[in-house]
């Protein structure tokens, strides 16, 4: 072999290299981008969704420990709280869909607990707390 003819076919090396390189790049970037359109992207918030948890049960701790709360609501109060709890510590691989669902059940039937007892202004300013806190995510 001649050296024009080495030359040649390291150039169609490097050519069809460089073209199979570029190609998976751009296979991988369509799977990165499908993966994030499908939620697998949203792991990322987790912490967030637990820091609101964490957030939302020392409210409901601060209402509990008041003095002027009756028993039986205290007593449900708790239940709110350790639900949180669980709800902090699920899979972090949970969508964010998932994660707002779950949290939004349970501010709601606090919120629903809180108006039965009477505490309308209390539930109002929890509500308000909270949502603008969960804006944030």
């Amino acid at each position: 072999m001649d050296s024009s003819n080495l030359f040649m076919m390291l150039a169609a090396v490097i050519l069809v290299s460089s073209l199979i390189y570029f190609n998976i790049n751009k296979i991988s970037d369509e799977i990165d981008e499908k993966e994030s359109k499908n939620g697998f992207g949203e792991q990322n918030k987790s912490a967030e969704f637990e820091h609101f948890c964490d957030l939302a049960i020392r409210e409901i701790e601060l209402i509990a420990d008041d003095e002027n709360t009756a028993e039986s609501l205290k007593e449900s109060l708790g239940d709110f709280s350790r639900e949180l709890r669980h709800i902090a510590k699920m899979n972090t691989n949970s969508s964010e869909q998932v994660w707002s669902q779950k949290i939004a059940d349970v501010l709601i039937r606090l919120d629903s607990l809180l108006r039965s007892q009477g505490k309308d202004m209390l539930a109002d300013a929890l509500q308000h707390k909270l949502k603008s806190e969960f804006s944030k995510i």
